[in-house]
């Protein structure tokens, strides 16, 4: 990616002439190469995301006052950026380590997003001074009754759990499949059908082969995440 440098009598350029689209990003011109391709599907999740971005980008500006924007702002600079060695370790986790450098609009879209993923109320107030949960701990996985690809997974929550706090699950596997489960605090198991796990695209890294693994995650009604739990992994013993 290049950056322009402009002057008085070019001021500013946008948008796309032959294979090069021009932009601006806070105030610095910069250049960058179309996509050779484009893989738009169209897909029901596809659009359900977009029109949660809609809706929140929307209300960034026509509902929230100066006053909410200006403490998201802060929200979003607090986060700062995960480290080198954080994103590397997230690529070897199930729940990868945010990038965390955002806009404060960013960060209301990205936490409004994962407050209605989680089925919970959406928020206009930044979660400034709110500390995030506990993660949940011992998470296991075994074969439950019933056909082999019904698999068993149970973790336990620690004291002091927030009210409303979603748990989520996630899953890799043989069959490259990474899918949210959603759990409310009280449950603290869950019997889930491997086969019913969407498919991701591409190899999922980390995962030994003939592996199933899975890690868990809590999240607070005011839509901060814990930090990973431990990962529990189980040997498929039947082909599917």
């Amino acid at each position: 990616m290049a950056r322009i440098i402009l002057s008085d009598i070019l001021n500013d350029i946008r948008n796309s002439i032959g294979a090069h689209t021009y932009s601006n990003w806070k105030g610095i011109g910069y250049i960058r190469e179309k996509a050779a391709l484009v893989s738009n599907p169209r897909s029901l999740r596809q659009g359900a995301v977009r029109m949660i971005v809609e809706k929140y980008s929307r209300r960034w500006y026509a509902t929230l006052t100066d006053a909410q924007r200006h403490l998201w702002e802060a929200f979003a600079a607090a986060q700062g950026s995960a480290s080198k060695s954080d994103q590397a370790q997230g690529q070897k986790q199930i729940i990868p380590v945010s990038r965390k450098v955002m806009s404060g609009m960013n960060a209301y879209i990205q936490t409004n997003a994962l407050l209605v993923s989680c089925t919970m109320a959406e928020v206009d107030d930044a979660p400034i001074g709110n500390d995030g949960p506990p993660q949940p701990y011992n998470l296991a996985v075994a074969y439950g009754a019933g056909p082999p690809e019904v698999l068993s997974l149970t973790w336990l929550e620690p004291a002091g759990m927030p009210a409303l706090t979603a748990i989520r699950l996630w899953g890799k596997g043989v069959k490259h499949a990474h899918k949210q489960f959603i759990t409310s605090v009280p449950q603290a198991t869950l019997v889930l059908n491997i086969q019913n796990m969407r498919l991701a695209r591409g190899i999922q890294n980390g995962v030994p082969a003939d592996f199933y693994r899975f890690q868990a995650d809590a999240v607070t009604s005011q839509g901060i995440k814990s930090a990973g739990s431990n990962i529990a992994e189980i040997n498929q013993t039947t082909s599917f």
